[in-house]
């Protein structure tokens, strides 16, 4: 009798430990989609469906494990080890694993006292409140054509401060989120290529106009000999959280800027409901900061890529020694460069692209690399911690193309040409820094 007692206990026992174990939707899936899925799936947002509840998951139970499996979603591109950034949206094994073992247990709901809190927004501004908005001056309705479900369109938003500002953080709130892809601004305050914006934009029968691949000008603001490197003002992409800078550091926005504003809208599943107005948030740093925020392209724009051609490598590089660009400077007053963000662009051609940083010594160490390029899954990725980038080292970056057309294929603004490009953001300390642009 003893011994049936100890048997059914230990079973019991068991019994309690295997439901513990086995992954329930309340108690651990519902907390990897809330931190990893709910950005993008979430009702009118740019996901084809929602997954706010326990009944949306269980809905899309197949969906889940296909995405899953083939490594699709989330989309996080950056091969891990080469780069530490922010709000990584990748999954763990752990995770992965997790997720697969619910589907596999059938779906179970759990108890739904094991929910954590609904992420709930204050408002449709993540940070608050901005300091400033600009928008599009007209509502725009983007309609597919018949060639390609992808539409690129470039606003031009005048006079965007009225007196110098130093940015600490960008928001952006696309008007329709099912929509709007992706949005880059540009600065510019040189009035050949504010000029060369306007008419781009009055030749167009429509608000703004065609932009694949690029602005149509050359941006650039600021003081310094680093005014090229100050045409960039912030961009968005779905599941972005906005980056606020530290104190120390900040985005010049001259008085008079304009900002390019390009909007990426997929239509892939039909023409919107209606038309979009997005906005930009502006949060201004109280008092001018130490160190400014610039932006540098690494690019190759000679290129020739065969038809036909399958793994075809183009590389490109940027030395970090202002000798090399006609501005010697003794060892005494050189400037130290450290990396806050990276950028890689291509087309639709490319599989993979990656940037590496060459010491002086000769040494390399990774920026980033991805592996699976996907044109429809760019990132701005912002390091956990700035990178430092010694004076006189290299920034090299490799790109990989198929091209798979019988069209040769050159670098170029539209879709069908193609881009070898990695945008680098970086401060300036020390040294002669503030000759490069930095406040006073």
């Amino acid at each position: 009798m003893r011994r049936h007692f100890i048997h059914t206990i230990l079973m019991a026992f068991a019994v309690a430990t295997a439901a513990n174990a086995q992954p329930t939707y309340s108690r651990e899936v519902s907390r990897i989609i809330q931190q990893k899925c709910q950005m993008c799936h979430r009702p009118n947002d740019i996901a084809p469906f929602a997954l706010m509840s326990y009944e949306d998951a269980q809905a899309q139970g197949r969906a889940i494990r296909a995405a899953l499996q083939l490594g699709i979603m989330p989309p996080w591109k950056p091969v891990p080890g080469h780069g530490d950034f922010q709000n990584n949206l990748s999954l763990s094994d752990d995770q992965r694993q997790t997720i697969l073992d619910w589907l596999d247990a059938g779906m179970p709901q759990g108890d739904p006292g094991d929910l954590p809190a609904p992420v709930v927004y204050a408002s449709e501004w993540r940070l608050g409140q901005p300091d400033q908005i600009v928008s599009m001056p007209v509502a725009y309705l983007p309609v597919a054509r018949e060639d390609r479900p992808d539409r690129y369109r470039c606003f031009v938003l005048p006079n965007a401060v009225d007196q110098e500002r130093w940015v600490r953080a960008v928001d952006i709130v696309p008007g329709i989120r099912s929509v709007v892809h992706h949005v880059i601004l540009y600065l510019t305050d040189d009035p050949a290529q504010i000029k060369r914006a306007l008419a781009l934009d009055e030749q167009d029968a429509d608000p703004g106009y065609d932009c694949w691949g690029g602005p149509l000008i050359t941006p650039g603001a600021g003081p310094g000999l680093l005014k090229a490197a100050g045409g960039m003002l912030g961009a968005w992409v779905p599941g972005m959280n906005p980056a606020e800078l530290p104190k120390d550091i900040g985005v010049l926005v001259p008085k008079g800027v304009y900002v390019i504003m390009q909007v990426h809208y997929n239509l892939a599943a039909g023409d919107p409901p209606g038309p979009d107005q997005t906005r930009v948030g502006l949060y201004f740093h109280d008092k001018k900061p130490e160190n400014r925020l610039f932006s540098l392209p690494i690019l190759n724009d000679k290129f020739v890529l065969p038809p036909g051609s399958m793994g075809q490598q183009v590389d490109a590089s940027l030395n970090l020694n202002l000798d090399d660009y006609g501005f010697p400077i003794p060892d005494a007053l050189v400037p130290q460069f450290s990396a806050i963000g990276i950028a890689p662009h291509m087309h639709q051609l490319g599989r993979q692209i990656r940037a590496d940083l060459v010491q002086p010594d000769g040494a390399e160490a990774p920026l980033i690399k991805i592996d699976d390029w996907d044109f429809h899954w760019q990132g701005f990725y912002t390091y956990q911690k700035p990178v430092p980038l010694p004076y006189r080292s290299k920034i090299k970056a490799s790109c990989v193309f198929d091209n798979t057309t019988d069209r040769t294929i050159r670098w170029g603004e539209s879709t069908e040409d193609e881009m070898c490009l990695v945008y680098v953001s970086f401060i300036a300390q020390g040294g002669i820094a503030v000759l490069l642009g930095n406040p006073l």
